[in-house]
């Protein structure tokens, strides 16, 4: 996992994720499959949400980052979970289905990369989620099946914990794997 905690995809914003030291042991690891999930920061009021009229642009170019690597890895992309109420730092889930998501949508169209659907299955659950943003608990494993499915077309194995919640993959989708 190259996750970077609080990162954006924006240049200007406060802490983009291709200055993060996260970003540049991703590309040396040279990965296999790559699974993206951004755009939860991306929401915030202020200087990092002003960003997002440069966000697609952005985002294709991380990815194409990733996919020159010699490995040519297979790339998922990711909707962000929905966040319960206006989160903590400014985060809100209005610039969320507003903005980002139809951003990330088209960036996933254009670059025809699948698109893992890790927003639907969190709606109306907010005992998932520590400070309204945070996954926890039960909700990795949502989360795990729902990129389980993805790539593999199958369902996942049965969750022992019965939530009501339901992993919803829309297509096969960075976290990043190396054979």
């Amino acid at each position: 996992n190259f996750g970077a905690p609080d990162t954006l995809i924006g240049l200007g914003t406060d802490k983009p994720y291709v200055k993060s030291g996260k970003y540049q042991q991703a590309l040396k690891f040279e990965p296999n499959i790559v699974i993206f999930m951004f755009g939860s920061q991306d929401t915030q009021k202020g200087k990092n949400f002003a960003t997002h009229e440069t966000f697609v642009a952005e985002y294709k170019k991380l990815i194409a980052s990733f996919t020159d690597l010699p490995t040519h890895p297979k790339v998922y992309i990711c909707l962000p979970p929905p966040m319960m109420a206006t989160g903590q730092w400014g985060l809100n889930n209005e610039n969320l289905v507003a903005t980002v998501i139809p951003n990330i949508k088209k960036v996933a169209e254009d670059l025809q990369f699948p698109l893992i659907d890790t927003n639907t299955p969190f709606v109306g659950h907010p005992e998932l989620f520590h400070s309204n943003v945070h996954m926890v608990g039960e909700s990795n494993i949502i989360f795990a099946g729902a990129v389980f499915h993805a790539m593999t077309g199958k369902e996942p194995p049965e969750n022992p914990k019965k939530t009501t919640a339901r992993a919803v993959a829309t297509s096969p989708a960075p976290t990043t794997q190396k054979n």
